[in-house]
């Protein structure tokens, strides 16, 4: 699967040499300032000393942190998390190339994998020899995210894993808590490895259902002998800097990564180790709290703008139940929706400096409707201004406006 954004660097840079501009983009994780709550209090407090920064701290060596952070599921959570059960490492791609490195040299040799997903899986996979028996959502059916498909595919197929990103890669939608249970289960009957991705997970939209710090996946997750899980409150609060995440699996399946970590991606900085240990206290956890629910209800606010500015256009939004993505996509088909997606963006960037990235990225197939990923994160005023342009491009194309 080809989800190389080669063509759209070149686009960019086109633009910048011709205008001397920056482009602004639709889709992309950066944010401006002002765009988002951070916990700036809980950032202002981290403190590292000379001696700390001279210490190599690989995966293996950081059992007082990982006690703190089982301490603080265990107080605060009511989350047994047994430090030799979860493996802290540097980022989601990190914990993600791991995992995979390990489930290869365990036996894994075909893994059912829920598209879209994040784009380095797919190279992961191909180069640890792993055949990937792709399950395409369907945008034109609102995602239906049908796990009895989801298992007869995995029992047909004859898989050894399945891999599932929950909320479903950049479109907001989640599997249900029974959905969760009934992989967990089949998992667990089977001997079949279950890899469970909710790096993205911890925005939850509706209250009381889940917070930053547990998902019901995380719970489940929990009860299974065969299941990889991927975790990182970081992600959640935009500390992509300064970001860390978990991975939560059997205990032998851990120190096989915490080894193999050492030749693959080395050990964790500093200051990494240091915001974790603040993440994962109580002094700073009603701040965490007010930071992501502000958040959410800043995107759930962008979402409704972003769906009143396309009500009268073809484009067509994802629900979204988690997080900060939604995908912005053409219902109607055309003979070759990924070459007109990406001539779209190029337009985009051409006419208004205006950066999209379109679906094939995201592991979506060559025959998905024409679409573009939002992250509800951005200025909403400057969301609404660029879909409104990206309609008007849309409706001036007759094929495409009906």
């Amino acid at each position: 699967m080809d989800t190389s954004l080669a063509w759209l660097y070149e686009e960019e840079g086109a633009y910048r040499r011709q205008t001397g501009e920056p482009l602004w983009s639709i889709s992309d994780w950066h944010n401006d300032p002002g765009d988002i709550a951070l916990p700036t209090t809980m950032l202002a407090g981290l403190r590292v000393d000379a001696v700390s920064m001279s210490r190599y701290r690989f995966l293996d060596t950081v059992n007082s942190t990982k006690g703190h952070i089982g301490s603080f599921y265990r107080c605060y959570c009511g989350v047994n998390l047994d430090p030799e059960s979860f493996a802290l490492c540097s980022n989601g791609t990190a914990a993600l190339t791991l995992s995979i490195r390990c489930l290869a040299e365990q036996g894994v040799r075909r893994m059912l994998v829920l598209t879209p997903a994040y784009f380095s899986l797919f190279k992961v996979l191909d180069s640890h020899g792993i055949t990937t028996i792709y399950m395409h959502s369907d945008l034109t059916d609102e995602i239906v995210l049908d796990v009895d498909r989801i298992l007869h595919i995995a029992r047909h197929q004859m898989v050894d894993a399945v891999f599932i990103t929950n909320p479903v890669f950049s479109t907001g939608l989640s599997l249900t808590p029974s959905s969760l249970r009934d992989l967990i289960k089949y998992a667990e009957c089977t001997g079949t490895w279950l890899i469970l991705d909710e790096t993205l997970a911890g925005l939850p939209w509706h209250s009381g259902l889940q917070s930053p710090f547990v998902t019901h996946g995380m719970h489940e997750a929990l009860q299974c002998s065969r299941s990889i899980y991927i975790w990182s409150v970081s992600k959640s609060l935009f500390l992509n800097g300064l970001k860390h995440s978990l991975v939560l699996a059997p205990a032998p399946f851990v120190a096989r990564l915490e080894k193999a970590a050492d030749m693959i991606v080395g050990g964790l900085t500093a200051h990494q180790v240091a915001s974790a240990e603040q993440i994962y206290s109580d002094s700073n956890m009603q701040e965490i709290y007010q930071c992501t629910r502000r958040n959410i209800a800043q995107f759930s606010a962008t979402y409704d703008l972003c769906a009143t500015c396309l009500s009268r256009s073809p484009l067509k939004l994802t629900s979204v139940d988690s997080g900060f993505h939604t995908i912005t996509f053409i219902p109607k088909l055309t003979a070759n929706n990924a070459a007109v997606a990406q001539l779209l963006a190029a337009t985009m960037i051409r006419r208004h400096g205006i950066s999209i990235i379109p679906l094939a990225h995201f592991g979506f197939p060559q025959f998905s409707p024409i679409g573009f990923r939002i992250n509800l994160s951005k200025n909403s005023s400057k969301l609404y201004d660029a879909l409104f342009l990206l309609s008007e491009i849309i409706h001036k194309d007759p094929h495409l406006a009906h």
